[in-house]
């Protein structure tokens, strides 16, 4: 058995058990003893949404794995040298948010499992905010840092520089004033609210505000710089195939601010929009992260077709 392939059986356990255990304890999590009537759902229901959300979250796990995997080998089998830093610093970058994504899913079920305990749902809220928070701060570092090395022209780069600055600072100051808004931001409402950040303020800023404001402009210039080698490419498949990625990077970005957006707007303004207007931000939410990572497969995918003497990489 070639290495290859053994890395790619291993890889497939380990996401298979990580889906089965993320089932598992979706299906028997037990029911909230203080359930608002308006969000009381009849058996049938229960089990459309439950369905509905549990395969699209494993759908995008998987394309997400498919993603951090086809990167890391297509920085492996190029033939093209410059490339290397971009993809392998691709693939760290997509898998440190997957990452997130699956390690805060599964740390949000010990609350669901000890609904009453305040304990718990203190250190599981704070350890879930800094799961996200960090990841995306890292993982889109890491696409600031692989892409860097295809910037050639000054002008442009100090152009990518000042509309991240610009575009981060619009999209930060709706959040930041999310956040403050949020009458449950340290301490619950009521029955069953649990407060967004239990922490200060002094310790939202320092902890929650700025690592993500920073997170986002890696993630935007990232994204401008992609953008122009795109353009800067002379063959078309090049072009066609990183503007995908383009598009890939920028989703995941979104994605991640609704992500953001919702764990800042507090449970009793969430709550507050009703049963479908949530189910509604989730699910885009999700489709958001789905066709981020289809993007990003797609393009390599391209990528792999103006290479035909690389290395296959699936």
């Amino acid at each position: 058995m070639n290495k290859k392939l053994l890395g790619k059986i291993i890889f497939c356990f380990i996401m298979g058990l990580v889906i089965a255990a993320y089932v598992y304890l979706t299906l028997n999590a037990p029911t909230p003893a203080n359930t608002r009537p308006e969000f009381t759902l009849s058996g049938i229901q229960k089990i459309l949404i439950q369905f509905s959300f549990i395969g699209l979250m494993v759908v995008t796990w998987i394309l997400g794995a498919v993603a951090v995997w086809q990167a890391w080998y297509f920085s492996q089998t190029t033939n093209k040298g410059e490339f290397d830093t971009i993809f392998k610093n691709l693939s760290f970058g997509v898998g440190i948010l997957l990452s997130a994504l699956i390690v805060a899913t599964l740390i949000g079920q010990i609350r669901t499992y000890h609904p009453g305990n305040e304990d718990i749902r203190r250190v599981v809220t704070i350890a879930v905010n800094y799961v996200y928070v960090f990841a995306q701060f890292l993982g889109f570092w890491f696409f600031y840092k692989g892409f860097a090395v295809k910037e050639k022209k000054p002008g442009v780069y100090n152009h990518n520089i000042i509309v991240g600055i610009i575009l981060t600072l619009v999209i930060g100051s709706f959040w930041v004033a999310l956040i403050f808004s949020n009458p449950t931001r340290q301490v619950s409402g009521g029955p069953g609210i649990t407060p967004s950040f239990y922490i200060s303020d002094l310790l939202i800023i320092a902890t929650i505000i700025l690592p993500t404001l920073l997170g986002w402009f890696f993630g935007i210039t990232s994204s401008l710089r992609l953008a122009d080698f795109s353009i800067e490419a002379s063959d078309v498949n090049y072009q066609k195939a990183f503007s995908k990625l383009v598009s890939g990077v920028w989703l995941l970005i979104l994605g991640f601010i609704i992500l953001l957006g919702i764990l800042s707007m507090g449970a009793d303004r969430l709550l507050g929009l009703g049963l479908a207007a949530i189910l509604i931000i989730i699910y885009v939410f999700i489709v958001v992260l789905l066709l981020a990572f289809w993007r990003i497969i797609s393009g390599l995918k391209n990528l792999r077709h103006a290479e035909p003497a690389a290395s296959p990489v699936m």
